[in-house]
């Protein structure tokens, strides 16, 4: 037979244990935390006890203070859109507002040898180029780049024929560095190209 029961919370009543004196107890149906046993053994107050309040705040440092659902959400706006994540080889990084692929931080360059061609970006970042060209006459025009992005020279140094050269790169995700044979190009060593790790 089903059972009509209504849930009662909150009540209390009263129990006189000295009529001369009037004195009472109140009795309430109230459950303290420490009553409150979870299947893992460790009760409400073990569990929940140690948090003082919810806050908005995101200058709040307290260990004991929860974050909001507004303070979540306005982490979230400051962050303009970026999350994070894991690369597929478990490096951790970041995505793009809308992207689905995670960029890897950089914490180191790498050093890759390159030939003649064009090396596009995968993200924004800064790159440098060495190289060194042996040229025919005194123009030393032997290698020539170009570059959708913004560069410059900060090393240079020529002898017996050989220049080297030491390039700086601004780039976006997207743009593209393509080094080439000039018009007295004769040869070539492979350049290097440095970059932070997940650039190109």
């Amino acid at each position: 037979m089903a059972v009509n029961e209504t849930i009662v919370t909150g009540r209390k009543f009263r129990k006189c244990i000295d009529a001369a004196t009037k004195a009472w107890q109140r009795i309430s149906f109230w459950t303290k935390s420490s009553d409150v046993e979870f299947e893992d053994g460790k009760n409400a107050e073990t569990k929940l006890g140690a948090i003082d309040g919810i806050t908005d705040s995101l200058e709040n440092t307290s260990s004991r203070m929860a974050a909001s659902a507004k303070a979540v959400s306005t982490l979230n706006n400051n962050l303009g859109g970026y999350s994070f994540g894991e690369t597929a080889d478990g490096k951790p990084g970041y995505r793009k507002p809308g992207a689905d692929t995670v960029i890897p931080f950089s914490s180191a360059y790498t050093y890759k040898t390159v030939n003649l061609g064009t090396y596009k970006a995968i993200r924004d970042g800064v790159a440098y180029l060495f190289f060194w060209s042996y040229a025919s006459t005194g123009t030393y025009d032997g290698i020539i780049f170009t570059t959708t992005g913004s560069s410059k020279r900060i090393g240079y140094q020529s002898y017996n024929g050989q220049q080297s050269f030491l390039y700086q790169f601004n780039l976006k995700s997207g743009q593209t560095i393509t080094t080439k044979a000039g018009p007295e190009y004769i040869n070539s060593s492979a350049g290097t190209l440095i970059y932070p790790d997940g650039m190109f």
